[in-house]
């Protein structure tokens, strides 16, 4: 738990930094919203993923993980939407460099629109894989 909480400050630390380059500050709030969602945290980690979109609107891999926050909220139009985004992008990314990221995406993908389809839902949102996870 004590390298999750110094995580946390560094990122926090990074994403407060003044004149900071979108593409660093885009991946802190990333990560401290991945951070969140290993902590069960969706609200908090919405904040932060939709903050690293905005920053970087072209990374696939933050609208993947934006989606599965909003799937833990209840927002299930806005997961649905923010992952076909993302696959849309990755499909447009060079091929053979994203292979891992995009099958995870399409999976993703699969399994939500599944979800999204059976009636009457299942009590539990399907376990969906975030692309940035935290490493020890």
């Amino acid at each position: 738990m004590g390298n999750l909480q110094t995580a946390i400050r560094l990122y926090n630390f990074a994403a407060e930094l003044p004149a900071q380059d979108p593409m660093y500050l885009g991946e802190a709030e990333n990560m401290l919203g991945c951070i969140h969602m290993e902590q069960a945290n969706f609200s908090q980690a919405m904040t932060f993923l939709e903050k690293a979109v905005t920053l970087r609107p072209s990374m696939a891999g933050y609208r993947n993980n934006l989606a599965i926050a909003y799937l833990f909220l209840g927002r299930d139009r806005d997961a649905l939407q923010s992952l076909r985004k993302a696959v849309l992008i990755e499909g447009d990314g060079v091929e053979g460099k994203r292979d891992r990221d995009s099958a995870i995406m399409q999976k993703n993908l699969v399994g939500l629109t599944k979800y999204l389809s059976t009636s009457p839902r299942p009590p539990t949102v399907p376990m969906l894989e975030y692309i940035a996870r935290i490493r020890g």
